[in-house]
C-alpha cells in the first residue's frame, strides 16, 4: 500500500504532478490540469531543445564511407 502524504503539512510536498493530479481528480478541474500538463509539456520541450543544442554530436570517420 502505497501511502502519501496529499501535499503534506501547509502543501510544503505538493509538487507539480501532485498539484496537477489533484486538480484534474480530485477536484474535478480537467481544463486546468490539462493546461497545466501542456506548460510541463513545453518545459520539457524546451530544455529537450536546449540539451540538443548544446550536445557536440559524435563523428566517426569510418562512417562516412
Amino acid at each position: 500500500v502505497v501511502t502519501t502524504s496529499g501535499g503534506g503539512p501547509n502543501n510544503a510536498t505538493m509538487v507539480y504532478m501532485l498539484n496537477t493530479y489533484n486538480s484534474a481528480f480530485q477536484n474535478y478541474r480537467f481544463g486546468y490540469a490539462a493546461a497545466l500538463a501542456w506548460v510541463l509539456f513545453f518545459v520539457i520541450l524546451m530544455f529537450t531543445v536546449l540539451q540538443l543544442r548544446l550536445s557536440k554530436w559524435v563523428y566517426y570517420e569510418s562512417e562516412g564511407r
